[in-house]
């Protein structure tokens, strides 16, 4: 494995980290169909049943049910506002995890903390079935702890790329480690359903996740460290070469001035807020809410509803990496400028979706596939974002990027707490009427969140966020990746996956490395930005 760089395996040890944080996050949505009682509850809301056949417009007939469809009803009577709870409560501790996590990895071992958690959050879901049986508040608790524990995983993981990530290397190792969302969303669900049905029952997804996370824990613990020169089994070219490329090592003196007014008061930061804000509106609704959906509405079995939940999250993986590469040509050949490429994807990632989730309400449980191919293609191009309003810390605060992601995220996690209970509220009845509201609310928010972004972002640094310590008098210029029009004043980096390979970093200070991702020198001084990788 010594021919392997520590990097590289850093990223598969995060990509399989993120895996898991979202196995334990949402495995609940799909194991909470095969742990509720839905037959007491079917028999308890037997006449709203019979009133929604008179009231509803679309006419659908309930399939499998009564055949095809093997799930067993659990153990639970839950009414949809309590289910609504622990779908939605985890995002309560995941959101006030977020402040007192970034303390701890500012101030402790990032390794250390994170273990820490991993074994809160491996506990947290192997004693489910323990919890669960004994009291619904008590399983409120745990699910809350499930946040917590979960809060500090993506703190952590940017303080660790900070210092193994040299600039022209961050799109392919953060972008691998980042995939473990979408691959962790889509085999989640069908696993979790395939567990379901064994002989065990429900119980099993809990002691198979928290199993699996144990696990994790151990191999966190062989391969992962704070800094390159802390590992045991980094070479010495490596350790050189990315404490030399890698700014966020070497220690500053003093203490960075944040420009806390600046920052409230900036247009651009709310653009970001807002983009942020929707899209975790809407990935938390269809997490949370529409394998519910699926069930209800469009009368798949449970184990086909499993299966094609997961579909939507293939398709955000495979436009991610597209939009992405498409966005890299489109600056590396100066089309246009970061400003134009960076609205263009948001609105992608934006109108798109709003556009399908109106046509989504169009469809009932007759045409159901249309559906799911809707919700497919929707989370498709909502991919778009990443490439889009996603990447505005880095491009117009690179020096608290870090704080300005922290902050957002605070908002988007609450959301999830929020959109799984509004869900249920709009929803009380299970009709294909109801429903529709749930996907024009989220329609709405897309086009809100869109339309600001459009007009407010910006893909220049802040005037604010230039400010300079006395130990980076020179950082000023190293802030300055674009030009006027927002075009690479330098020969722009290719930061595509075959150019990661093959090339090295720039060195350079904190601020500059932001710059040095977007641009490189042509050829004046510069010795390594031609040499292979060496390490």
């Amino acid at each position: 494995m010594n021919c392997i760089p520590q990097r590289v395996i850093l990223s598969i040890i995060l990509c399989l980290g993120t895996i898991n944080m979202l196995a334990q996050r949402v495995n609940l949505s799909i194991a909470i169909l095969c742990m509720t009682n839905h037959t007491y509850i079917r028999n308890e809301n037997k006449e709203n049943d019979v009133n929604v056949t008179v009231s509803s417009s679309f006419h659908c007939i309930q399939e499998n049910f009564n055949g095809t469809d093997t799930m067993t009803d659990g153990p639970f009577v839950w009414d949809r506002p309590s289910r609504g709870v622990l779908l939605g409560i985890i995002f309560w501790g995941y959101f006030l995890g977020q402040i007192p996590s970034g303390i701890l990895i500012q101030s402790f071992s990032v390794r250390w903390v994170l273990f820490t958690s991993l074994i809160l959050l491996s506990m947290s879901t192997f004693f489910v079935p323990l919890v669960a049986t004994k009291s619904l508040y008590l399983f409120y608790a745990f699910r809350i702890l499930t946040g917590l524990a979960s809060a500090s995983w993506f703190p952590g993981f940017y303080q660790l790329w900070a210092a193994w990530a040299p600039p022209n290397e961050r799109g392919l190792l953060i972008g691998f480690a980042y995939a473990g969302i979408h691959i962790g969303s889509a085999i989640t669900m069908p696993i979790t359903a395939a567990l379901c049905q064994t002989s065990i029952g429900w119980s099993l997804v809990f002691y198979f996740y928290g199993a699996i996370s144990f696990a994790y824990c151990i191999v966190w613990f062989i391969f992962v460290y704070d800094e390159p020169k802390l590992h045991p089994r980094i070479s010495t070219k490596e350790k050189l070469y990315l404490e030399s490329c890698c700014p966020v090592i070497k220690k500053r003196s003093g203490k960075q001035k944040i420009p806390l007014k600046s920052i409230l008061t900036s247009l651009p930061v709310w653009a970001f807020v807002a983009v942020n804000t929707g899209l975790d509106w809407n990935l938390y609704t269809f997490l949370t809410s529409v394998p519910t959906y699926m069930r209800e509405v469009l009368k798949f079995d449970f184990q086909r509803n499993a299966g094609l939940s997961a579909l939507p999250y293939i398709g955000m993986w495979i436009g991610q990496v597209l939009f992405g590469w498409i966005s890299d040509i489109l600056l590396t050949r100066k089309v246009v400028s970061v400003s134009y490429v960076r609205k263009l994807m948001n609105s992608i990632g934006m109108f798109g979706p709003c556009i399908l989730m109106i046509l989504i309400t169009l469809f009932d449980c007759q045409n159901k596939y249309v559906v799911v191919g809707l919700l497919t293609s929707g989370l498709f191009l909502s991919s778009g974002v990443f490439s889009g309003g996603m990447l505005s810390p880095i491009e117009i605060t690179p020096k608290f990027s870090g704080l300005l992601f922290s902050a957002s995220n605070s908002v988007g996690a609450l959301t999830g707490f929020i959109a799984p209970i509004v869900a249920s509220a709009l929803t009380p009845d299970k009709t294909y009427e109801q429903w529709r509201y749930v996907f024009y609310l989220g329609a709405g928010i897309f086009l809100a969140a869109g339309l600001f972004f459009l007009i407010f972002s910006s893909s220049t640094i802040q005037p604010w966020a230039i400010e300079v310590s006395d130990d980076d008098d020179d950082d000023v210029e190293g802030n300055k990746p674009t030009g006027d029009n927002g075009t690479f004043k330098d020969k722009p980096l290719r930061h595509n996956i075959f150019d990661s390979l093959v090339r090295t970093g720039r060195d350079g200070d904190d601020d500059a490395g932001v710059a040095a991702v977007a641009n490189r020198n042509d050829g004046k001084g510069d010795e390594n930005n031609n040499k292979p990788l060496s390490i």
